[in-house]
């Protein structure tokens, strides 16, 4: 059985130097926003510079996928959900 944990992030895996990575995967709508919960702002701040959010970009050609490493630093949050 499939049970979804609210950990924050989609996928935890090692890096090459064997820490970790936590990635958020997120859909970009039209007018370039996206929604983050509490939670995933919560552990965007635990991890840090170890938390990267991948948002993706969809046209009728092509998906683009654009990481942002400790995106907290990097993005306006207008609003939490």
């Amino acid at each position: 059985m499939f049970k979804k944990q609210n950990v924050g992030y989609d996928i935890a895996n090692a890096t090459p130097d064997g820490g970790k990575r936590y990635i958020e995967a997120k859909s970009i709508k039209e007018d370039g926003s996206f929604s983050i919960t509490n939670n995933e702002y919560a552990v965007v701040h635990q991890y840090s510079d170890k938390y990267f959010m991948c948002l993706l970009v969809q046209n009728a050609q092509s998906i683009q996928a654009i990481y942002i490493q400790s995106p907290i630093e990097r993005i306006s949050v207008i609003s939490e959900i």
